[in-house]
């Protein structure tokens, strides 16, 4: 992909949930990630689609970004998918102001590209998703909605910096919002967050092409989450963010996003506390009647 951005000039064509999705199905091998060969070729496509058309709309940045998150979700549900970074791509041609059809096709490509290599490895499962599995997602589903809209509100009611909203941070939060996890993961995923933005930033400033620059950012990524042994694909997505982003050069670029995902951290931990304290009360009115 940095390849062909070089020779076309066109950062359009670059997709960072291409190396997170290929992280996650080929070394990782998610489950909702792998379970379909043809979910995995359609999914992503049609949402990056979906996102440039949005980006194409006189409407409310807002506005575009809630009903981006709520129709990716609502086309995960139907076709009963759980790829997390086709949130992403659909919100980066949303966040990033990306009107080129080059985009969904590299989308395009990189889905077929990885649904072949991935048929021929034998790592995907032609079974759908057990109805149980999928019962836990549409709860998780709504939850990730509901923070989602909350945080987007919040940014644009404020006039916070729009990186704040960067695309992977929401598919860091979905993965959240489904299992628990300590404040030392989250801590040290935003802190590699922030890490990789001010990396990005720095090396675009000083390399000799902006796709070194995003190569040797994507390099740090691997090698840190190979020492510290924390697989998260979305560190990879976070990589080559400023490099698509513009490229960026804000110096706060790596801040915004570690205060971006912190927050969406946040906000899913008060969901979470507020859920168990209304079942508290239901279950003690309970008691009482």
């Amino acid at each position: 992909m940095l390849g062909i951005a070089g020779a076309l000039h066109k950062t359009t064509v670059i997709f960072p949930e291409g190396a997170a999705l290929a992280f996650g199905v080929f070394v990782l091998v998610i489950p909702g990630w792998t379970v379909s060969r043809w979910r995995l070729m359609v999914v992503l496509p049609i949402a990056a689609l979906y996102g440039v058309g949005l980006a194409y709309l006189s409407i409310p940045f807002a506005l575009e970004m809630i009903a981006g998150i709520s129709g990716v979700l609502i086309l995960l549900h139907f076709i009963r998918s759980m790829l997390a970074p086709s949130i992403s791509a659909t919100l980066i041609p949303i966040v990033f102001h990306i009107h080129s059809w080059f985009y969904p096709a590299t989308v395009i490509g990189v889905s077929i590209a990885i649904t072949l290599i991935g048929s021929m490895l034998a790592r995907t499962a032609p079974q759908a998703p057990t109805p149980s599995l999928l019962s836990l997602r549409r709860s998780v589903s709504v939850k990730f909605w509901i923070i989602s809209v909350v945080w987007i509100l919040i940014v644009t009611t404020l006039h916070l910096p729009k990186v704040m909203l960067a695309p992977p941070l929401f598919v860091s939060t979905y993965e959240i919002a489904g299992v628990s996890t300590s404040f030392k993961l989250q801590l040290s995923r935003a802190t590699i967050f922030g890490v990789l933005g001010f990396l990005g930033v720095a090396l675009l400033a000083i390399a000799s092409s902006d796709e070194i620059a995003g190569l040797a950012t994507f390099t740090i990524g691997l090698v840190y989450m190979a020492i510290a042994r924390r697989y998260h694909p979305p560190i990879l997505s976070i990589a080559l963010l400023a490099l698509i982003a513009g490229p960026i050069v804000d110096w706060k670029f790596g801040l915004y996003l570690a205060i971006g995902s912190l927050s969406l951290y946040f906000l899913n931990s008060v969901f979470d506390l507020s859920t168990k304290q209304i079942k508290f009360f239901q279950r003690n009115g309970s008691s009482v009647s």
